[in-house]
């Protein structure tokens, strides 16, 4: 099974997927309005037109050839005409970095109105240069070369600049490759997505985003001549990724849907990483109809969606996947992410708990029947993304955005309240998509009580998520209970500093701390299984 190199020791990843026929889509699927029909009343027009460009590239003059970018076009390119979208194809010899930036930069900006859609989609080799906040993104046109991006490439800057020139309220980048530079911001909805209005108020906000097959450093695989992440964005597309089954896929249901599967299946297939990343500006949704949602469409035009690729199934290219927003079916979990809890109080040597609190409930809940819980490292890499590591709050938006991108369908929230040496752990298991409450909890004591009081949060999270199960799993077992024991505040705040030191990558710090907690308490179980985890 192939997959596509990087280009560079440190930084370049390859990409697969767009690009089709070089010709221009029928009138039948011209620029169109498109309107929704909810079930609680009448149409309601989204966009005036659309427009799309899709860019896919095999035949490399520099770089390595490709084989399954036109291919995987093919299908990106018909399902866009089925939503409506005016598509205009360069591929191959007619992806220049000049014929792009006319096409993307000079003429796509002058024809769209105030009330458009535009979605720009790149299959091809991408590059990054540079580290940390300075790295920068380049998709490679045909004649590109690796030595010199500046002067043959395309930068994410300078597909931002041309972003910004759109009057369309809506703008979406897809790339099937890998790099990084991608750093739109973020901001977020305070709506139920469930309403009427939610989806007249995000089709009238602005948004910009970008969804990328991977990180730099990262290979974007191709399997049996299609690509893993245009896979999925296909499935998703036609309806998988429609979580709360309303007719309509967001971007950010998309992101929670490829997101999980991608990773998964790049670990299951290819023992290797492959982590999708996603961006935004703005509060606006772009939203795709799926192939069975009333729309108004032109005459004749008959909404066939692609079919998934005939060489491979989500079973057998993937294994179990997560469906991650949806409803439980038999036999499939549910899958829950513990966020860190807010922290309230004074004590700046007691922040960290937030993260040791949520490794101990982690671990608690780990095995309960019916769930499946969120590794606090995917945690870790969703905050970094969306720069919320600093964060010592979540408001429920960005709780509710983050657990979309963990693929997450319900959220453990909470807060730390110290005051005057005195606990109040209080904790909420939250639906991700509307909010709902499913049971809150509380626990109070001495910050020595620690452990019991972690132990009753525990309890309240196991009911909560015995009453969500799929019907499939058994109750869980009663947990046997363990006699109480105090704990020293040194040991606590040295465990959780180790962690925090182990997510910067500092694992001989890591081990430092442990070993110092230990030292302390040699009993505190906590500490023993992160120090047997660091080795």
């Amino acid at each position: 099974m192939p997959s596509r190199t990087s280009l560079l020791a440190a930084l370049a990843c390859l990409a697969h997927a767009p690009a089709f026929a070089q010709t221009r889509a029928a009138e039948a699927f011209g620029a169109e309005p498109v309107q929704y029909t909810p079930d609680d009343g009448g149409p309601l027009q989204l966009y005036a037109k659309s427009w799309a460009v899709v860019i896919g590239i095999d035949g490399y003059h520099n770089l390595p050839k490709l084989g399954g970018a036109v291919r995987d076009a093919s299908r990106v390119g018909e399902y866009l005409k089925s939503q409506g979208f005016d598509v205009t194809v360069l591929t191959d010899e007619r992806a220049t970095r000049g014929a792009i930036t006319e096409l993307v930069g000079d003429k796509l900006p002058g024809k769209v109105g105030p009330d458009d859609r535009v979605l720009v989609y790149f299959a091809g080799h991408g590059l990054s240069r540079g580290e940390g906040d300075a790295a920068m993104g380049y998709l490679m046109p045909v004649e590109s070369k690796r030595d010199s991006p500046a002067a043959t490439a395309i930068s994410m800057a300078e597909l931002q600049r041309w972003f910004a020139q759109y009057k369309a309220k809506h703008v979406l980048y897809v790339a099937d490759a890998c790099y990084s530079g991608l750093s739109i911001g973020t901001r977020s909805v305070g709506l139920s997505p469930e309403t009427k209005a939610y989806i007249r108020e995000v089709t009238k906000r602005p948004v910009r985003v970008a969804l990328v097959a991977g990180n730099s450093g990262q290979e974007a695989h191709e399997y049996q001549g299609h690509g893993l992440f245009t896979y999925f964005l296909l499935q998703g597309l036609q309806g998988s990724a429609d979580g709360n089954k309303d007719g309509l896929v967001t971007t950010d249901e998309l992101a929670a849907f490829i997101k999980p599967s991608v990773a998964q299946t790049a670990t299951q297939q290819f023992r290797a990483q492959q982590h999708p990343q996603f961006a935004r500006m703005g509060e606006g949704e772009f939203l795709f109809l799926t192939p069975h949602t009333r729309v108004a469409a032109a005459p004749g035009s008959q909404p066939a969606g692609p079919q998934p690729p005939s060489t491979r199934s989500a079973e057998t290219a993937a294994g179990p996947r997560p469906t991650p927003t949806a409803g439980p079916v038999a036999k499939q979990p549910v899958r829950a992410a513990v966020l860190y809890y807010d922290y309230e109080g004074k004590v700046e040597d007691l922040v960290p708990l937030r993260k040791g609190l949520a490794q101990m409930l982690i671990t608690d809940l780990t095995g309960q029947p019916g769930v499946q819980l969120v590794e606090r490292e995917r945690l870790e890499e969703v905050l970094a993304e969306q720069k919320l590591q600093h964060s010592n709050k979540f408001d429920q938006a960005t709780a509710a955005r983050v657990g979309k991108l963990l693929g997450a369908q319900y959220l453990v929230m909470g807060r730390i309240v110290d005051f005057m040496g005195r606990l109040s752990l209080e904790t909420r298991v939250v639906h991700t998509e509307t909010g709902a409450i499913v049971k809150a909890g509380r626990a109070q004591g001495k910050l020595e009580d620690f452990m019991q009081l972690q132990e009753q949060l525990s309890s309240v999270l196991r009911e909560a998520f015995d009453t969500v199960r799929p019907p499939a799993f058994p109750a869980a077992p009663k947990p046997v209970a363990r006699a109480p024991r105090p704990v020293q505040r040194e040991v606590l705040v040295a465990y959780s500093q180790a962690l925090d030191a182990r997510d910067k990558g500092d694992v001989p710090g890591a081990k430092k701390l442990l070993d110092k907690a230990l030292a302390i308490d040699p009993a505190f179980a906590p500490a023993k299984e992160a120090r047997a985890r660091l080795g």
